[in-house]
């Protein structure tokens, strides 16, 4: 089930809170997860060929995939919370998430009983992007093209 508010969350009888989750979910309380879908370009990596199939999008020198990368449970908190909400609550993304590149890794992490493990993605802010990048950006999104002379 997917809510898009809080307030459709409670009223189907759920709760975006682990706690109260815990305590409630023997009586048939149903838990709810943030979610956020990002479009993430992904650069080619030197490893993978230059076939033009999956990295199709040429910008500068490089070349780039588009995907949707849907983030919840700990990808969302390690991910949105962690890295890109708190850069942008700070100021570090003034004109938005395309303005700085992510190198971005995974790290295993154990369950809370310890009889597993699960991977959890590692955001590292990269660099800044280029006026050619930001424009490829607008164009993908049909947002207005910034003017590469502006100043910032």
């Amino acid at each position: 089930m997917l809510c898009t508010t809080e307030e459709q969350g409670r009223a189907a009888g759920g709760t975006l809170d682990y706690n109260e989750w815990r305590l409630k979910a023997s009586s048939g309380m149903k838990r709810f997860e943030y979610m956020a879908d990002a479009l993430v370009a992904i650069q080619r990596p030197e490893i993978v060929a230059d076939d033009d199939t999956i990295f199709v999008y040429p910008v500068e020198d490089k070349k780039f995939a588009l995907a949707i990368w849907s983030l919840k449970g700990s990808a969302y908190t390690a991910a949105c919370k962690r890295v890109f909400f708190t850069a942008r609550s700070m100021g570090c993304l003034r004109g938005g998430y395309p303005t700085y590149s992510y190198v971005v890794t995974t790290r295993s992490e154990p369950t809370p009983d310890k009889s597993s493990t699960y991977f959890v993605p590692v955001c590292l802010p990269s660099k800044k992007s280029s006026p050619e990048f930001l424009n490829w950006v607008a164009t993908v999104l049909q947002a207005p093209q910034r003017d590469p002379e502006a100043a910032e």
